[in-house]
Formats: C-alpha cells, structure tokens, sequence
C-alpha cells in the first residue's frame, strides 16, 4: 500500500495522550469546513464503530481530525469496518479534509524594522502544517479505504459523488488539480530555505538521537528546553514547510496510484497532457537532484561522522537537511513513477507526450519508433531537459555502477545468517547514515525500473527491450532472493539479535522493505517484458503457445544470457527449494525436497514464518514485510505462470519435484486462509496471521493462489499432450485432488481459479485410471454444473435463470447503472465459463466406455449434459441479443473472447451426447 505515515501512532486508541507531537494542530477548523464534515442528520452509532467516526463528524480541531483519519487508514483494513465507513459516508468526509486548502492568507509585517527578506517572505502565502499533517492522514485514509473495499465501493463513492459544491471538480478532478498545486508549492517551498532552516533539521535529529523531545514533556525539563521545543512546534504556519509539502505529495501521488488502478475516471483525468507533463517533471526534478546529492565530488553528504575530520556545525545541518530531502525526494520519484507505469498501458494520450515531443524539441527518447509523428500545433511536447533525463534514467549507468558493487547471487546464497551480526545485504557500513543511502538508492532503482516498464509498454519494440535488460538482468542477480532476505531480517524483527543499537536496527529494517519492494518493481518489469514479447507470437500460424514462443523473433531476447536463470533462481526462493542446479546449469530445476540438507533447511524456514505470523499481529514492521512478501510472490506467480505456457514444461526439470513444490505452496497459502477465517472472532489477544488484519493482504492470497492453480492446470494439460492421453507424471495424490476441491468451493476463489481446479482436477482423476477416481471428478463437475461460478452466482440456478436473475433485459441508459449492468454480466459470463469448464471436463473423462456402466450411466450424467446443453444454447442465444442491444443503443461492445469457448463447448456437447445415447 505505498509508504504509510511517519506520524502514525504505533497503537490505535481511543484515548488521546497527555501531549501531542504538534500543539499547533489544536487550531479549530472554520465552522463551514466542519457544517461540511456533520452528516445532515444524526445516525445512532453501534457501540463496536469505533470512534474516529464519531471525531470525524463533530471535531474542529486538526490534531484530533488527523488522529481520526489514521485510525480510518487502520480500521479500514478489515473488511467489516471498511463497509461500515463505506456507509456511514466515510470516503467523501475525508476526501473534502484532503481537499481543504492549507494556506492561510499573507499577513504583512508592518513593523518599522522589518528587512526586504522578511517583508518578501511574509507576503507568500504560508501552509498551516497541522492541516497538512491532518491531510497527508486523510490521503493515507482514502489509500486505504480504497485498497481495501469490496468490489470498488470506495472509489465508486468517491467518483460518483458529482461535483463538490465547495471546489466545483469532481473527486478524479480535485485529485489531479491538488498534485500540480502541491508540486507549486513544494518548489516554492524549496526556493524559501535558508541556512536557519538546515540547523533546524540538525537539531530534530540531535533530539531524535538524544531523546530531547520526550524530555522536554516531562515535569523535570528545564523551562528553556520546553519553551524551545513549544515555540518550535507552534511555528505550524511561519515556518518552512518544505519537508511537510514533500510527504504530502507523496502521498497524494500514493492515493492517484491506487485510484488509477481502480477508477476508469481517475486514470482518464490524470492522462491529461498538462497532468502527465507534470508528473514528468516532477519524475525528473526529484530523481536528478537526489543524484546529484549522491555523485557531489565534495560535499560528502554521506560521510561517517564519527571517522570524518571535524567540521563546523553548519556543515553538518547542511549535510543533514539534504540527506533528508533526498531520502523524501527519492521516495516521491517512486510514488511518481508508479503513477505513470499504471498509466501507460494502452494509453494515448501518454504515448503522444513521449513519442509526440519531436515534433517541438527536436529531440526524442532514442529507441522510440519514428512513426506517427505528432499534430501541427500539438502541445504535447516534452522539454529537452525531460527528454534526457528519460534517456539517462533508462540508461541507468549510475544504478547499474552501484549494483556491480553488491556480491553475485551466487555468493548471496552462500551466506548463514545468525543473531549475533547483521546480514551483507543490509552493505558494507553498518551505520546508520549509510544505510540511509543504501535505501535512497533502493527508492532510485524502483522509480528507474517503472521508467523502463513505462517504456516498454508506450514501445514495446526490440531496441527499448535491449536498453531496458542489463538493468533487469542486473537487479535480478543482485537484488532477488526475497525470501533469503527475510531470513535474515528476522532476528531484527523478533527483537533476538544482538550488537546493533536501536537507531541501527531501525535503519536495517527499513532498508529490508526497500530492498524487497525493489525486488518486486523488477519482477514488475519483468512480467512487462514477458507480456510485450508474448503479445508479438503468431497465434493465427501457430495454435500452441509453446510453438509460438518459439517461433517468435523476440524470445531470443528473454533466453539470452543469464536472465532466465535469475529467474529461476527467484522462484525457487519463493518456493522454499534448494537452489541447486542441474548438470546443465538449469537454476529452474528444483531440488528434491526429500534431501535431508534441504528438509532441515525448509522446517527452519517453516518454524520462522510461523514466528513472524505470531510476531505479525502485533508488529507493524513484520506486518509491512509479510505485506511486501505478498505482493511479490503475487508477481513472481503471475510471471511463471505466463513463461510456463510458452516454455516446454520439460524446462522445469522433474515434473513430480515441480508438482510437488506447487501443491506445497498451495496448501501452504491455503492454511493461511483457514487460519485466519478461524481466528475473525477470537479478538486481537490471539496471534492470528497477518491476513486477519487487512483484505487486501487476503487478497493478494487467493491472487497467488489463482496464478498456482493456473500452473498446475497448464503443467497437467502439456504433460497429457505430450503423451497423447491424461498422464500422472507429476505423482499426484488423491490428497492433492482432495485440496484442490476444496479450494474451489471458497467464496473467495475466482473464477479463473474455480475454472483451472476443474480442468486440473479432471486431468489428474483421468490420470489415475481408476472408477473411483472418475467418479470422484464426475461428482464435482456435475456439482459445478450445477453451481459453479463466482459467489456472487453459486445459488443454484441454470445459466438462464442467473443471466435473467443479474442482468436485466434492457441496457440502462444512466452511465452508472450501465457499468454495473455490466459488471453483473461479467459475472454471468465467469459462471458461464466455469460451468463450460466442467462440461468440458466431464466429456473428457468419458471419450470412452470404461467407466460408463460404473460412474457415467448410475450419475445420471448424461441427462445432466443435456440439460446443460439447453441452458448454454439459451444462453449464447441471449447473450448475442444483448451485445446487439447495447451495440445499437449506445456504440459499445459487450462481446467476450470466452464466447468462443462456449460455442466449442456447445458443439462438442451435440456430438459427445448423441454418440453415447447410442452406444447405450
């Protein structure tokens, strides 16, 4: 979910503490801000609501505000509470806080004494820090709410909701105009620092160090020190606020992304030129002036203070200020590329702001195709300063001059970890400013491997699949390994290691999560790769994707040197397997799990997430590292599943060592589940998993649980095409078919994954060749029929009666209303497709006579396949009506590639019944 707020209470409670970090936030909100945050009427509230809606509601005064909001950015990761906000209008009161203006009008200084300098300063407008920090809280709110709502309802609420009376914009227009206004005032914050402000940087941090801040609320504080640390912090409004407008960008930018990624609306409004030259800009501004901190020949910004010759103090404010712009610059170039990677696919507008600038400058991102070229008069230029920093930042010398410092993977694997040191990937210095440039480098490498996917998927020509490989191929051999990683973060997190101080542990843990959140942007990148060179095989020459692949000029570029093995390598860590190779030199060939070496390493491995699991309830670090562990698997399955359907499975080496890896996963994901649905009523006092806590972490559970299963169904159709018949080459168990079963009747398995366990399920149960067996598959495809689909569409009904059920016969007219007419198609269309699935499956499994007098006759199969039938040719018949309707009526297509697939089935379904009622 992006970087969360620094501010953030390390607990959520509802009592406020005795003192507040900024007393300047206690200034009351304008009585019209707060009419507007009062719902109309009031609403008797449950006494389980907790009570930062009630703050929301009736609080004028922005600490307590801000306190709400982070307590909605926690809450709202439950399912539960995220539709209790969801009703109670949470989403839009927090959204006009977000778009509340923090700047107060110029008061001018009349005083006779008064210097130019400070006249010029006091006429600027000047932000009140307690409603940016309240804001940057909302931001994280609404992110959260977002992230974590059912089937979109936040953004829904956010985009549906018109235009504000107060601002005149619509949320999507509010969001965009917000991001160019704090990127104003971020540069005009910048312009305003003066040597006065670095030594108060030098200072916070000498308090962070020394603890001066607690100790100046305690009743033993001297008056000077409580005075000072008062005065500072009510210096809301005069002060610069130049670090403040940082983080609140950032995350404003953090909020765009996951709108983007939700709302059609967002990603329209924020694809306006003027927006995306903006972004741009700031992409640009804040990478180059964070390198330039890093390269400066003299100014030595990252020196180890305790070894460096002594200096005056203001070159240590100085060296302090600008190592923290750069630790905010770096981070907001991450959240500014993200925004523009979820906004490049497919999307013109962006491609002409790249591709277009020649037209003006002159000059263009080399590697770009030269056709097309821009409109006279086209505004859609970029600046010459934009288009080479785009050139550098692909490039990547710098990044790539860092990488080949840090040890190959090779050497990485070598490593044993133990409590009394810290982990080689935390670097070379163990300190604390040295980390910070390690991250700094780390947030570099994210926002540059974004660049590359935004590149790829603007151009996906083989020139820009060359420029963007070495870095690739380079942060894959040194940056991967993310379960190794965490292994050896782990004593930091238990609180078990030894011979580091606080400050350094702290520092090390972060730099951990960078490390794997640049692990996961290279995976990223690389499923952008695999996708742009899978979109160029011949489909129309070649049925089989294996063959395609081949034949495909472009994969010569993937199997190149040594990217595959790094890959290999990835998924072997995220798998638990011994990464050892074959005499080939294959890194994707797994190690027996049986070998005693490699069996006591995984039950290590094994009692360790168990560990972190327990330590996750209560740790809001642990938790952040199991979220980025997640989401990276989730990339990592979603590009082996791919590569899987392009590669000869054979590539994987022993198919029952694969399998058996495979099902270990599954089943491992799958008790996370179990164990979290068990512990939802237990309370916090039980040590239930991370999943517990948020639904997005739940859903990027059964997100990797869809790409498993999508392997294992692609493993179990090539192994049965190879041998031209249903094969058992992977040793599959009656227990693995067993799991498999069961997973599909979840209600939060989707439709791809419902459909992929009744293909695998089917073609393991053929394999065993046994009347049990089959029966067993005929059991579940016949209850599929009958029920299988989404959740939303498992109520037993006939395709017929569901279409007629969810979708209405006339296409709505109101916009919103369409989309959700469509959505509710969707869901038919998934059931449909589960539901050929199994019908498919079923005329699989009785091609011939063996098991038709013991399972096929006494199931009653066939009259259900004919049943099926009706309700298929029905539904096809109803389907084509609608895509007509909504053709003629409003210019927009509602045809699905899986009708293709129903009609195959349909066909087969009149040829396979009519053969068996005659060889009754």
């Amino acid at each position: 979910m992006g970087k969360s707020n620094p501010r953030r209470r390390n607990k959520v409670s509802s009592k406020r503490p005795p003192k507040h970090p900024h007393d300047d936030d206690y200034a009351e909100v304008e009585e019209g801000v707060v009419d507007n945050l009062t719902r109309t009427a009031a609403q008797p509230h449950h006494t389980s609501i907790p009570p930062c809606l009630r703050q929301l509601q009736e609080s004028h005064e922005y600490a307590v505000l801000e306190d709400a909001c982070s307590d909605v950015a926690y809450f709202a990761q439950q399912q539960q509470l995220n539709n209790v906000f969801l009703g109670e209008a949470v989403p839009q009161r927090v959204a006009q806080l977000l778009f509340l203006s923090p700047y107060e009008p110029p008061q001018l200084n009349t005083h006779a004494d008064a210097t130019p300098s400070a006249a010029a300063a006091a006429e600027v407008p000047q932000p009140h820090k307690g409603i940016l920090y309240m804001q940057i809280a909302a931001a994280e709110a609404l992110r959260s709410l977002v992230a974590n709502s059912e089937q979109d309802g936040a953004i829904d609420a956010l985009t549906s909701a018109g235009v504000d009376a107060a601002t005149g914009k619509s949320f999507a227009e509010g969001l965009a105009c917000l991001v160019q206004a704090d990127w104003q005032h971020v540069q005009q914050a910048r312009r305003c620092m003066t040597p006065e402000d670095w030594m108060d940087v030098y200072r916070e941090e000498g308090e962070k160090a020394t603890g001066g801040d607690e100790a100046a609320d305690e009743d033993e504080a001297t008056p000077a020190a409580a005075t000072s640390t008062r005065r500072r912090r009510q210096a809301g409004s005069t002060r610069n606020s130049y670090f403040a407008l940082l983080r609140h960008l950032e995350e404003v930018l953090a909020l765009a992304s996951v709108c983007v990624e939700a709302s059609e609306a967002c990603a329209e409004t924020l694809s306006s030129t003027v927006t995306l030259l903006l972004l741009l800009d700031v992409l640009r501004v804040a990478t180059t002036t964070t390198w330039e901190t890093l390269l400066h020949p003299s100014a030595h910004y990252y020196a180890d203070e305790a070894q460096a010759p002594v200096v005056s103090e203001t070159v240590l404010a100085m060296r302090a200020y600008k190592r923290r712009e750069a630790c905010l610059l770096a981070s907001l170039a991450v959240s500014t590329a993200d925004v523009l990677l979820l906004l490049s696919p497919e999307n013109p507008s962006l491609a002409q702001v790249f591709i277009g600038s020649r037209g003006n400058s002159g000059t263009t991102v080399s590697a770009f195709p030269s056709s097309s070229p821009p409109a006279a008069g086209s505004n859609a230029a970029m600046t010459a300063e934009q288009t080479a920093f785009l050139n550098t930042a692909v490039d990547a010398v710098d990044l790539r001059a860092w990488l080949a410092e840090k040890p190959a993977v090779e050497v990485q694997l070598q490593e044993r970890f133990s409590d009394a040191s810290l982990p080689s990937f935390l670097g070379a210095q163990h300190t604390v400013v040295a980390m910070e440039r390690e991250r700094v480098l780390y947030d570099l490498l994210r926002a540059t491997l974004a660049i590359q996917g935004v590149l790829l998927h603007i151009a996906p020509v083989p020139a820009n699949l060359q420029r963007v490989l070495p870095l690739l191929n380079d942060a894959l051999h040194k940056v991967s390994l993310p379960m190794r990683v965490w292994c050896g973060v782990l004593p930091l997190l238990m609180g078990t290691g030894a011979g580091a101080d606080e400050d350094v542990r702290a520092a090390a843990t972060t730099l951990t999560t960078h490390r794997l959140r640049s692990t996961r942007s290279a995976v990223r990148l690389l499923h952008v790769m695999v996708n742009a060179v899978g979109e160029k095989n011949d489909t129309d020459r070649y049925e089989d994707d294996e063959a395609a692949f081949a034949a495909n000029p472009l994969a010569a570029l993937l199997q190149s040197g040594s990217l595959f093995y790094a890959f290999g390598l990835l998924l072997k860590d995220v798998l638990w397997m011994s990464p050892n190779r074959d005499a080939n030199g294959n890194a994707a060939v797994l190690a027996d799990p049986t070998h005693p070496t490699a069996t006591r390493d995984v039950m290590v491995w094994q009692t360790q997430q168990r560990a972190l699991r327990a330590e996750a309830s209560s740790n809001a670090v642990a938790t952040e590292v199991q979220m980025v562990l997640l989401a990276t698997e989730v990339n990592v399955w979603e590009v082996a599943s791919t590569l899987l359907l392009m590669l000869p499975v054979a590539s994987l080496g022993d198919p029952a060592l694969t399998w058996r890896a495979l099902m270990q996963a599954v089943l491992s994901r799958f008790e996370l589940h179990l164990d979290a649905t068990a512990s939802e009523g237990v309370g916090d006092s039980a040590h239930a998993n991370i999943l517990q806590r948020s639904a997005r972490m739940h859903e990027l559970l059964w997100m990797q649980l869809e790409s498993l299963g999508q392997m294992q169904w692609t493993m179990q159709r090539k192994q049965s095409s190879a041998a031209g018949t249903a094969c058992n080459h992977v040793q599959a168990t009656s227990a693995d078919v067993d799991l498999l079963i069961r997973i599909s009747w979840e209600t939060s398995a989707s439709a791809l994954l419902k459909q992929a366990c009744v293909g695998t399920v089917g073609l393991l149960c053929a394999s065993m060749q046994s009347a049990e067996a089959a029966a067993t598959a005929a059991r579940f495809a016949l209850a599929v029929l009958a029920n299988g689909g989404p959740a939303a569409t498992t109520h037993g009904k006939n395709l017929l009666d569901l279409c007629t059920q969810l979708v209405p016969g006339k296409v709505p007219s109101n916009p919103a209303e369409r989309r959700a007419w469509r959505q509710r198609l969707a869901l038919a269309d998934a059931a449909a497709t589960v539901r050929c699935e199994a019908a498919n499956t079923l005329v699989d499994l009785f091609l011939d006579e063996r098991h038709d007098a013991a399972v096929y006759w006494p199931l009653g199969v066939q009259d259900r396949l004919s049943a099926f039938k009706t309700q298929l040719a029905g539904y096809v018949k109803r389907r084509q009506q609608l895509d007509r309707e909504a053709q003629r009526l409003y210019r927009i297509s509602t045809e699905t590639p899986e009708a293709a697939q129903w009609s195959e089935v349909l066909e087969n379904l009149y040829g396979f019944i009519d053969y068996k009622a005659q060889h009754k």
